[in-house]
């Protein structure tokens, strides 16, 4: 009769060593990529909103060569993720074609950014477990939102990416030499700059940010406003 297996014996994430506890974040990260994959296979979210035709539209042109007019293919006023997007999904329509599916796959490009992100910056900040945590909550989310991560809209969900993303860059600038703090801020400010131009929604992280940038380093903190200018 086999013994039962001990706790101790058993894997525990907190005994691992950080660069094992790193990979278990990535593998997480990776497999909630894939069921967000299975969401447009399998699940109801594969079907084209609307609003989100005109955008994929542009990327068709965009595709043929007819870039002379982006802005007049916007479905709305102040959408530069509208453009952003439709020219995000040349070169996926040049390989793969023009599909819905196609369309739908490359904005997990937003998603996965969202995720990665978050699940770094709480493996830096908290640890391990909250990394997982929160790569498992995203993966576990309403249906809503799921939605919302497959519309390509030019704006809502995808929107979240760029401030998630230049935080982690600045996180990443913390403890660093001076030129390469000097340059990731700049990056970050890159980033948030893209992101206002891509969709106003990316605005409420703005003062965060700027309170990041200044606690990096108030005298390289500059380069952050530099780089969103």
């Amino acid at each position: 009769m086999a013994e039962p297996v001990s706790p101790e014996s058993s894997p525990d994430v907190g005994s691992m060593s950080p660069e094992r506890q790193g990979w278990w974040v990535v593998g997480l990260v990776c497999l909630e990529l894939l069921t967000s994959v299975g969401d447009l296979v399998f699940g109801p979210w594969a079907a084209m909103h609307w609003e989100e035709l005109f955008n994929a539209r542009a990327g068709v042109q965009f595709a043929c060569g007819h870039t002379d007019a982006a802005d007049a293919l916007q479905y709305r006023t102040f959408c530069g993720g509208c453009t952003a997007e439709g020219f995000l999904a040349v070169p996926f329509f040049r390989a793969f074609g023009s599909t819905v599916l196609v369309w739908k796959t490359m904005l997990l490009l937003f998603h996965g950014t969202v995720v990665a992100s978050g699940a770094w910056m709480l493996h830096r900040l908290v640890s391990a477990r909250a990394a997982m945590a929160f790569v498992l909550l995203m993966a576990a989310a309403p249906g809503w939102y799921r939605e919302l991560v497959h519309t390509g809209w030019g704006n809502h969900a995808e929107s979240t990416a760029f401030p998630l993303l230049a935080a982690a860059l600045l996180l990443s600038a913390t403890g660093r030499g001076l030129a390469t703090r000097t340059l990731l801020l700049m990056v970050g400010g890159v980033v948030t700059g893209f992101g206002l131009w891509f969709g106003q929604t990316s605005a409420w992280a703005l003062p965060m940010l700027l309170v990041g940038a200044v606690g990096v380093g108030r005298w390289v903190a500059p380069a952050f406003l530099a780089g969103g200018a």
